[in-house]
């Protein structure tokens, strides 16, 4: 068993490192780029060939200096990788701005718990999440980052799948909008940066919207899917379907349990 994991392990790591290198290498070269030649250069395309062809020089270092030089590269494209992830991770940390329980009178709600109205394809990320929370607790009486933690364990294969293919989504936004985010501060020494950067944070804003929405109908689908099927488990109704009230007891008994935390409803794609 341990070999099995520690292979398994190491498959991912290499997935990842493979994944991650190749935009983490592009952005290098093109800091690289930027620092060299700067915002007087950003044009000069014999600067640029110059550039190649003294890169396309390295060819001649010995063995030794040429590992230690990919190391590094490989290194540094990692650790600007990394960087864009958690760039990414405090966006979507963000956007589901108070997904800890909420504990609530069941059907007095207060009316500031309402997310404001906003013109469809303008909401924010995080008014998104709050209007699908919302919708749960007021048409089912359900906390959503109270049932979730439960359901989640208990949901089929197929479920799963579906919600952690929409995650993804959501996450690849973000991690683009972090890419964004690095180009453009570029633009302090290389205007290029700057548009490159506007041209990342549009199409990561764009996935990102389109992420989450498809992540909240994933989430919506299994609570309506299956959490009847934890009401049942728990012996907490005896209607079919069941009503708004065995929802309601279905959410009070789990907030009984542990303060959970809401990376539950994180998972890894």
């Amino acid at each position: 068993m341990t070999s099995f994991l520690g292979d398994l392990a190491g498959r991912m790591g290499e997935r990842w490192a493979a994944t991650a290198a190749l935009p983490g290498l592009v952005f290098l070269a093109v800091a690289a780029v930027a620092v060299t030649v700067g915002h007087g250069g950003a044009l000069d395309f014999a600067a640029l060939r110059a550039m190649a062809e003294a890169a396309s020089g390295l060819e001649h270092l010995s063995s030794g200096a040429a590992l230690l030089l990919i190391a590094g590269a490989i290194g540094a494209a990692m650790a600007a990788a990394a960087s864009s992830q958690a760039i990414g991770r405090a966006l979507e940390r963000h956007w589901f701005k108070g997904a800890q329980r909420t504990f609530f009178p069941w059907g007095r709600m207060s009316s500031g718990s309402n997310p404001r109205r906003v013109p469809p394809g303008r909401e924010r990320l995080v008014d998104m999440f709050s209007r699908a929370r919302h919708r749960l607790q007021r048409d089912r009486d359900i906390d959503l980052a109270t049932v979730w933690p439960v359901l989640w364990l208990s949901l089929p294969d197929a479920s799963r799948s579906e919600v952690v293919l929409a995650r993804s989504g959501l996450r690849g936004g973000a991690v683009m909008i972090g890419w964004g985010l690095m180009y453009a501060a570029l633009g302090a020494v290389w205007w290029p940066g700057l548009l490159i950067g506007a041209v990342l944070l549009w199409n990561g804003r764009a996935r990102s919207r389109a992420g989450m929405g498809d992540y909240l109908r994933a989430i919506n689908a299994a609570v309506l899917l299956h959490a009847p099927d934890l009401i049942a488990q728990f012996g907490l109704g005896s209607h079919s379907p069941p009503i708004k009230a065995d929802y309601a007891r279905l959410t009070l008994h789990l907030q009984d349990g542990p303060e959970w935390e809401y990376a539950v409803l994180d998972p890894e794609p």
